[in-house]
């Protein structure tokens, strides 16, 4: 059943109100409560004090040594060795194949190297970019996204190849200058 807010308030319903007290006024706080607040404040600053003084240095600078300081692979991180030309019969692409060196601290999963391809006087005719491919244990045979599903760590030793196209028919057919000029890492 509904009940209607502008009825009329039953005269007996009104003799149930009882009068609040004083009790349930919230007090004034006394000058004890005020010294005891002080005084745990300040234990709780010297506590905290204490806890940051002792805390060795790597934990107080870890946030300034975020993600900010991590090592970059750079192109002079990887020395390379051993190159050779590998020309199969019948073909006008010839391949670098050799060892790369990973000298640097991080991980290295892909690798850019630019070939300089020399006339027969040493004049530079032509230069060009291509990827650095992984090869298998013992450099027998392209493994095809092998730095990027093995990368080379740091100090490791790989074999790679690099696969020549367009040669000049004036190249003298010794073995390009070769160095890297990208590297990426993974993440």
């Amino acid at each position: 059943m509904a009940t209607n807010p502008h009825s009329e308030v039953n005269v007996h319903d009104q003799a149930k109100l009882s009068l609040v007290t004083n009790d349930r006024w919230p007090r004034k706080r006394t000058a004890s409560s005020l010294k005891s607040r002080i005084v745990s404040t300040a234990f709780a600053l010297i506590a905290l004090i204490l806890v940051v003084r002792f805390l060795p240095p790597a934990t107080r600078t870890a946030q300034a040594n975020g993600p900010s300081a991590r090592a970059s692979v750079a192109p002079a991180d990887l020395k390379i060795s051993e190159v050779q030309i590998n020309r199969p019969s019948g073909s006008d692409v010839f391949y670098l194949d050799g060892m790369i060196t990973n000298g640097g601290k991080r991980s290295v999963s892909g690798a850019t190297a630019e070939v300089d391809l020399l006339g027969p006087t040493g004049e530079l005719l032509t230069t060009m970019q291509a990827p650095m491919v992984g090869m298998a244990q013992g450099g027998v045979g392209v493994v095809g996204n092998e730095f990027a599903r093995h990368p080379i760590t740091p100090g490791e030793v790989r074999f790679f190849r690099v696969a020549v196209k367009n040669v000049p028919p004036q190249w003298n057919h010794e073995v390009p200058q070769l160095k890297i000029v990208a590297v990426s890492s993974p993440q």
